[in-house]
């Protein structure tokens, strides 16, 4: 079976001998041949898995959606791109979950799996920093996103960079923030399917908001209330550039989802709670149309 192919591929020696070592074969750790899966080939595998769902993308979303087929080629490409995005959000959300109770009694200890997840995501980061960067460089706004491209970018060495290091407990942390992304990339997908002023796009926006809430703000200060009082026990696990590299990498997402979360939050207020007397050019409230176009405004800001 492909699946059996794959992972036996996936448990070969490393691609990289020198900068990610292959396991040992005799560590205690690898007991199936989901355990020790080499890092180099779980991230060429992300690489390849994530660029084959874009045309797999297209071809059901051009079946489903008559929205998409009159969307023009970039746009399609944005739509498709928030599917692999959701597609990654999901498999690492899991994942995250389903690793975590692993550190019920140490936070710094080695999780082979969760370093295949953190590759797995780097793998996603590189695809997806790589389009980003390359269709704002074409001249197409709905790509371009400087917070978006950094954020990507460092994720990418970060995740890989802390798969040297026994601390997958922080990395599962901050893989389950991506739990409100498949809500955050669903809001541009109705918009451009015409589904705007429907009762779906309203439960999603909302969804949105209370995922992004519980997952990306109250799971990053219970964070911080687990880390702090053992933050000697990473920085000597880390290294002095890992160290560095992480606290870049926390300290950028802390500001890019409280910036985002405003703005959501800004946008919800707009939309449940209407400034009174703000008259348009046509003389009457402001109008459906009006607030929608706010709340695009806040969405592009995120995005």
């Amino acid at each position: 079976m492909v699946v059996d192919a794959v992972l036996s591929w996936a448990n070969g020696p490393s691609l990289v001998e020198g900068i990610l070592p292959s396991y040992s074969s005799d560590d205690p750790f690898c007991q199936t041949q989901w355990d020790c899966l080499d890092r180099s080939r779980v991230y060429l595998i992300s690489i390849a898995i994530h660029l084959a769902l874009f045309p797999l993308s297209h071809v059901v979303s051009n079946l489903l959606s008559s929205g998409y087929r009159n969307l023009k080629w970039p746009d399609k490409l944005y739509w498709c791109s928030c599917i692999v995005a959701n597609f990654h959000a999901i498999v690492v959300t899991l994942a995250a979950l389903r690793e975590l109770p692993t550190y019920a009694d140490s936070v710094v200890v080695w999780n082979y799996r969760l370093n295949a997840v953190s590759m797995f995501a780097s793998g996603y980061f590189a695809v997806d920093a790589a389009l980003v960067y390359t269709m704002s460089y074409l001249g197409h706004k709905k790509f371009h996103s400087v917070a978006i491209f950094v954020h990507h970018f460092l994720g990418l060495w970060v995740f890989t960079y802390c798969t040297t290091s026994p601390v997958g407990w922080i990395v599962a942390r901050w893989l389950i923030t991506e739990a409100s992304t498949p809500f955050v990339n669903t809001r541009p997908m109705l918009s451009m399917a015409g589904l705007r002023h429907s009762p779906l796009y309203m439960i999603n926006g909302v969804l949105m908001l209370v995922f992004f809430f519980f997952f990306r703000v109250v799971n990053m200060v219970l964070f911080f209330v687990e880390a702090v009082p053992r933050t000697q026990e990473f920085t000597t696990a880390l290294g002095p550039v890992g160290t560095v590299l992480g606290a870049i990498c926390i300290i950028s997402g802390v500001v890019l989802n409280s910036m985002w979360f405003f703005l959501m939050v800004k946008g919800a207020l707009v939309v449940f709670f209407p400034p009174k007397g703000i008259v348009s050019e046509k003389g009457a409230d402001t109008s459906i149309e009006e607030k929608d176009e706010v709340m695009e405004l806040l969405h592009q800001k995120i995005e």
